[in-house]
Formats: structure tokens, sequence, C-alpha cells
């Protein structure tokens, strides 16, 4: 009985080392064959979800694979190139977080620099209706003079000016029979500490057009303190707010009082320390993006040289520049 045990046990054992490696084998060809499959949903999702034409009569080495950009970021992917006649039908996808981009009047061209070709796309002015799914473009020979721009994007600071608050005004404003409810807000800056907090805004936070029923200011300091304003002078351009018992402590701005010159570069800066680096022409700042409110706006990113206030109409960003008469208020 003993040697047929053994017998059995060592058959049992060369059975268990041959079926081992199988079971090994088929684990890894699972895990390699889901890992593949991922990889492909991964590389189909990459294109997202609208997929679309674009006809050429160059491809310029344009190939399956080829990224779709947008701007300067890829927004998706070409999928196929395909020749028929002399001319070349490019299928490609845009990711579905981009669709938005896609319209009637879209602009595609070509972008070959030394590497792999690039599939460009732009919109003008009036690029006319999202469009979807198998829209058929014809693409131009060369990249168009682009007759819009959109609008900048505001940086991030890396060290927020410890000075640099938000005011807040809500007003209730009749207007003939017609009475209503108006919020504008502003960055600002503390100029002075003593027993109070003095901070300066420019006065279009403050200014409304119609009759004034009720007005109230706020000021929002680093850290989330809040704390309720009075407007004690009003000079020029500008009002000076005081602050009472508020807890703020640092170092006031330092104003810039000269004039400026033509051309002078400026941080336009907004209380949560985004900013726009811009560029002083006459009345106006040029380079600003989309504003929210007014800004502030620094020589050097340090000094405060006055108030950025936003577009109105076809006017761009305008610019408020301190004056002597501000100082002489500090005094």
């Amino acid at each position: 009985m003993p040697a047929v045990f053994s017998a059995a046990g060592s058959c049992f054992n060369s059975r268990v080392k041959i079926i081992r490696p199988l079971i090994g084998a088929c684990v890894l060809l699972a895990m390699f064959g889901a890992a593949g499959f991922g990889v492909y949903l991964l590389y189909q999702a990459e294109g997202g979800g609208v997929g679309f034409y674009v006809t050429f009569r160059d491809a310029k080495n344009l190939e399956p694979g080829s990224n779709l950009i947008y701007q300067d970021r890829s927004v998706g992917r070409v999928v196929s190139v395909d020749k028929t006649g002399e001319l070349y039908v490019i299928n490609a996808r845009l990711s579905s977080e981009h669709e938005e981009l896609l319209h009637a009047k879209s602009r595609f061209w070509v972008q070959d620099p030394l590497g792999k070709s690039l599939l460009c796309f732009d919109n003008p002015r009036e690029p006319g209706p999202v469009t979807g799914e198998g829209a058929r473009f014809m693409g131009l020979e060369s990249r168009p003079a682009p007759d819009y721009m959109p609008p900048l994007p505001p940086r991030k600071l890396e060290a927020r000016p410890v000075w640099l608050c938000e005011v807040r005004v809500t007003a209730t404003i009749s207007l003939g029979e017609n009475v209503k409810d108006e919020r504008r807000k502003s960055a600002a800056a503390v100029v002075k500490r003593d027993a109070d907090v003095w901070v300066l805004a420019p006065a279009w936070v403050w200014t409304y057009s119609g009759e004034v029923k009720a007005r109230q200011a706020f000021v929002e300091f680093p850290g989330g303190e809040t704390r309720t304003a009075e407007v004690a002078k009003e000079v020029g351009a500008f009002i000076l707010l005081r602050v009472e018992g508020s807890a703020w402590e640092g170092k006031p701005a330092t104003p810039w009082i000269e004039e400026l010159a033509p051309g002078q570069g400026l941080a336009a800066m907004n209380a949560k320390g985004e900013y726009f680096a811009a560029t002083l022409k006459g009345a106006t700042l040029e380079g600003m993006g989309l504003m929210e409110g007014a800004y502030v706006a620094c020589v050097d990113g340090t000094k405060l040289a006055g108030f950025a206030l936003p577009p109105a109409g076809d006017v761009r960003a305008s610019f408020v520049a301190m004056a002597r008469d501000v100082e002489q208020a500090l005094k």
C-alpha cells in the first residue's frame, strides 16, 4: 500500500507541476488581454466623442495618431488618412470634454514642423453653431490670419501681497419708477494702519448712476475676515475707507504717485492674487483678459500705481493712476 500511495502521489505531483505553469500562463494572458483592452479603450477615449472629416489637397505627412491642436493644447487625434484621387480625407476625433470647440465655420490647417505633423484648427469671431458627429470641412493650405483672439487667462501670483484685499458694495438704486439692487466689487489695498485700517479703492465701486436709496461697503481681508467699512473720503477717482476693529496686521501698500510713461508695464491683480500683465496705452490697458470687477495695478508687481477698471462697451480696460492728492489724503 505505501508503494501504491507513493506512486499515486508522484503522479499527482507531476500533474501539478504541469498544470501550475498552464494556470499561470492563462492568468498572465488574461491580465495582458485586460491591459491591452484597457489601453485600447484609453486610446479610443483620447479622441473623445465627436468624429469629423477634413479634406486637404496636401496632408503634409499627417498620419493616424497625429495630434489635433486647438490654440496650444491637444484636444484630440487623427484616426485615419485616406487618399481619394488628388485629395486627402482626414478622419479626426475631438475629445468629449472639448466638443464645444467644433463649429460650422471652424478653420483647419496642417502644421508640419520637424517631426510629426499636427492637425490644427481655430474659430473665427463668428464661428457659427456648434456642430457634431460626421461634420465635414475643407482644409486650408496654411494657417489663416486670426480675426479673433480669445481672452487671456489670468496668471497666479506665487506670493500674494499682504495688503491686497477686496471691497464689495451693495446698493439700492432708483431709476425713475424702477428700483433695483446692484453689487460691485474691486480689488483694493490697505494703505495705512493706525487705530483703524485704511483701504484705498476706485470710486467706480461706490459710484452709481441714478438715485442711491441705500449703500453699504464691506472689506474682506486675507484669511477671510470681513468687516463693514465707512467711506471716509472721496478723492477724485478714489475712495478711502475706514475699517474699525480689524485684526489685520501687515505692511501697507507703497503708493506709486509718479507719472507713468506710455508703454509702462503693469501687473493688474484681483483679490485672489490672479493677475494680467498689462501695458499702459494712454488711458487704457492692453493685454487684459476677461475682468470681473476692478483690479489693483502695480509697478514691478509691488508698488500700487492705481486701478484697472473693467471694459465698458467697446472701450478696453481703463486705467486710473494714483495722484498726489491721494498721498495728501493719507497724511
